[in-house]
């Protein structure tokens, strides 16, 4: 659980269940303290340890609806409102990146070949920014502008 002070050196893993079945619950319960460590958390607790990925979700839904309301795409009603202030540019650039790889998968779902020689540019750059960040994007493209 990402987040919660409790779990985060733990090298196990966590997972957060809910268990609505009576079977189901029996089978966990009889099984704590062999395979399986049992801790009870409130409600807070739960969401306390989710929240970084609602949020997440959250300005990444904003965004895109701002990005979809610029291009005139019409959109559902969201939760949500369209925002370019809650995601950092970092963040943008992935959004933006996976928007164009998503639209050159539908426009060339009919030739794989084709469609990854298209990406190609675009699957670069989004490693970039996921993986290295923007400081390691600088770098690469002043050592491409010297040649």
């Amino acid at each position: 659980m990402h987040g919660y002070p409790k779990y985060i050196e733990d090298h196990r893993g966590t997972n957060i269940l809910v268990i609505r079945n009576s079977f189901l619950r029996d089978l966990i319960e009889r099984n704590i303290g062999t395979e399986l460590v049992y801790d009870e958390l409130t409600p807070q607790d739960i969401y306390n340890s989710q929240s970084g990925g609602f949020r997440h979700r959250h300005n990444g839904l904003s965004f895109r609806l701002y990005i979809y309301k610029l291009f005139g795409k019409w959109t559902p009603k969201k939760r949500v409102q369209a925002s370019l202030n809650n995601t950092s540019f970092r963040q943008k650039m992935i959004i933006l990146i996976r928007l164009r790889l998503r639209g050159l998968s539908r426009q060339h779902s009919n030739s794989f070949s084709r469609l990854k020689r298209r990406s190609k540019p675009y699957v670069f750059v989004y490693f970039i920014f996921h993986k290295l960040g923007l400081r390691a994007l600088i770098n690469v493209t002043k050592r491409i502008l010297r040649k």
